[in-house]
């Protein structure tokens, strides 16, 4: 499975078209969307191959890092020492993180998850955190 957080969603209706039909791809929407789904069955419904979208936690609070997914942050950073992004990549390796310690994912699951980048944007998060 091939994770990756999801904005408008045209990077995973890419990745969906162009990877082979044997990998499922999963996007952990950073946003409340409620028309996402529709937009993507629409996009990529040429493409008979699996794909999902997750709700993430705090969708509708991007503009803000709400506490919890402060606290995850700086507790993954300093396990994995891979940095993330305030917007995108923490909500969808926190609800990822959740769905392997829930054993959601079917047994003999491969994961890998798409950094996205987005790193620019700690700088406002951050400090407005720290004022």
């Amino acid at each position: 499975m091939l994770a990756l957080p999801v904005g408008s969603g045209t990077t995973l209706a890419g990745l969906r078209s162009a990877l082979p039909s044997r990998i499922s791809v999963c996007g952990f929407q950073a946003f409340s969307d409620s028309a996402l789904s529709s937009r993507m069955t629409a996009a990529i419904s040429n493409v008979p191959s699996s794909w999902s979208v997750q709700p993430t936690l705090a969708m509708g609070s991007h503009a803000r890092l709400p506490a919890v997914l402060l606290d995850f942050m700086q507790s993954f950073e300093c396990e994995e020492k891979i940095a993330l992004d305030p917007v995108y990549t923490v909500r969808m390796m926190a609800r990822l993180c959740d769905l392997i310690r829930m054993n959601a994912l079917p047994d003999g699951s491969q994961v890998v998850a798409l950094h996205t980048g987005g790193l620019q944007g700690r700088r406002g998060h951050l400090s407005s955190l720290a004022a």
